[in-house]
């Protein structure tokens, strides 16, 4: 039995009852009555597989060095392989069979926000464990989700006060129509009234939208201090060009959502001197992000472009499996239990567990984009900063009055919800 997963220019093959080969090199030899199935949950076709292939890359390589070292407890990792199709229903059915068909020990995957919120409560219904990568706008807990991207105090809220401390107090907000822009700019605009920010301007463009003359115009009208951008996918390509073209001088620009696979698609030439925020970069020095940069270029081709959401991905992957070593088990209550215990020298440095939410202490970075394309990493958190998925909890509230209730952002993230069908996006 087998199956093909294509990564772009090659092709992983998976064997049952021979070995394993990831591109030629000899990896481990399948035992299939006592491998450890693991779930991996990831649109490969459809409008958001250009992101999530290469997401699904770096889990497969973490898989691939679990197993290369010996597997876990003395058995290999056996990937089982499903398609969301960039369809949020195509997601919960996939996850139920993972879960219930195909007997998964965990899962790792989903992208958009909107696919994470329609399988949690599968998740949380048959008890299961889905390690999620991607940044995204907080207001969630779940004690069945590891949430290893960031969240808003950890991403979009130190970059609006970068901002604001180096270019003014002004601000035009600008999004893709969904939950996670809607929700990162309430989070924000919330914030930012404390702190004596005025939001001048904000609006939103349909997911895709080639169309961004008349949202620019706005901007130039209003002549912010600076944008922050949460406009996700390729409609940046078009929002950048007619900024480039139409703006008499440069208007800074902090994008939450454009990582470095888009920023040669936007082009330097237009992108050039805005800014972006995340917690990894390739650009950061040091052994282990050199190798893990190094190992997924010779896996997946020179040209694969290395971002913050399959280092996330392949975090996940090495913090579940150093918490089955220390449980000695894959049970999910074990390996929850055994998390609190477990931190992971990644290649954006050390991450743990916040087991009061489930999300990780993570590392805050703000980067430029150069002439050349690059990300110029130009200010990192002293140290890695607590998750408060809640903004009601983080310290600015304590300090400068009340904010939104637990149950008054819930109520607000359901009305999103109510306005768009009853669903998502």
């Amino acid at each position: 039995m087998s199956f093909p997963f294509s990564t772009g220019s090659k092709i992983v093959v998976i064997l049952a009852g021979i070995s394993v080969l990831l591109n030629g090199v000899y990896l481990y030899q399948l035992q299939p009555q006592k491998m450890i199935k693991v779930g991996i949950l990831h649109s490969r076709t459809g409008t958001l597989a250009l992101n999530e292939l290469p997401v699904a890359n770096a889990t497969l390589m973490a898989i691939a060095e679990i197993n290369k070292n010996g597997g876990l407890l003395g058995r290999p990792l056996e990937p089982i392989l499903a398609d969301g199709k960039s369809d949020t229903q195509i997601f919960a059915r996939e996850a139920e069979k993972l879960i219930v068909e195909d007997k998964v020990d965990v899962v790792f995957g989903c992208w958009s926000s909107a696919s994470r919120k329609t399988v949690k409560p599968i998740f949380e219904k048959h008890n299961h464990l889905l390690f999620y990568p991607l940044q995204y706008e907080g207001l969630e807990e779940s004690p069945n989700i590891i949430y290893t991207g960031a969240v808003p105090n950890q991403q979009a809220l130190p970059a609006t006060v970068w901002c604001m401390q180096q270019f003014g107090n002004k601000i035009f907000m600008v999004g893709s129509d969904y939950i996670f822009p809607r929700a990162v700019n309430a989070v924000v605009k919330e914030c930012v009234a404390k702190i004596g920010g005025e939001i001048v301007g904000e609006e939103y463009v349909p997911l895709g939208a080639e169309q961004t003359s008349e949202l620019v115009q706005k901007i130039i009208e209003t002549q912010p201090d600076f944008v922050l951008n949460t406009i996700n996918g390729s409609t940046n390509i078009s929002f950048f060009q007619a900024m480039k073209r139409r703006a008499k001088h440069v208007i800074p620009i902090m994008s939450l959502s454009v990582d470095d696979s888009l920023i040669h698609a936007i082009g330097a030439g237009a992108i050039t001197n805005s800014f972006t925020s995340w917690n990894y970069y390739r650009s950061i020095t040091g052994p282990l992000n050199t190798r893990f940069v190094q190992d997924l270029k010779n896996a997946y081709g020179k040209s694969q472009v290395v971002t913050d959401p399959m280092e996330a991905a392949y975090n996940g992957v090495h913090l579940w499996a150093e918490a089955v070593k220390r449980a000695g088990s894959t049970k999910n209550k074990d390996v929850i239990s055994s998390l609190k215990d477990t931190a992971f020298k990644a290649p954006e440095g050390f991450v743990s567990v916040d087991m009061a939410n489930h999300h990780l202490f993570k590392t805050v970075r703000i980067a430029t984009i150069t002439q050349a394309g690059t990300s110029n990493i130009q200010w990192v958190s002293r140290i890695p900063v607590e998750p408060r998925p809640y903004p009601n909890n983080l310290f600015i509230a304590s300090q400068m009055g009340r904010m939104r209730t637990r149950d008054q952002w819930n109520s607000f993230l359901h009305s999103l919800y109510a306005a768009w069908g009853n669903q998502w996006q």
